[in-house]
C-alpha cells in the first residue's frame, strides 16, 4: 500500500520496507501514549467526584503483596525483558 502510495505523488519514488517498519514502531508509541495520558489526565479525573454506585462495603478490598510476591514479580518481570 504505501509503495501504490507514494507512486500517487511521485511515480518515480520507491519505497524501502523499512519505512512501514518505522512508521509502526512511531504510531504504536504515539497510540499508547495518546491512550494513557487521555486515561490519566481526562477519564480519571473525571470519575473522581462521582459517587460510587452501590454499597461500599461490597467493594473488593486489595491488601499490600508480601515481600515473596513482589519477588515474584520482580523474577516473572526480568524474564520477560
Amino acid at each position: 500500500f504505501t509503495q501504490s502510495a507514494a507512486h500517487i505523488i511521485n511515480p518515480d519514488m520507491s519505497i524501502n520496507q523499512i519505512n512501514n517498519w518505522a512508521f509502526a514502531a512511531a504510531s504504536s508509541k504515539f497510540i499508547v501514549l495518546l491512550g494513557w495520558y487521555i486515561t490519566d489526565k481526562i477519564i480519571e479525573t473525571r470519575l473522581q467526584n462521582k459517587p460510587l454506585d452501590g454499597n461500599s462495603e461490597d467493594l473488593p478490598f486489595f491488601e499490600d503483596a508480601r515481600s515473596d510476591e513482589k519477588r515474584d514479580v520482580f523474577i516473572a518481570s526480568s524474564v520477560m525483558i
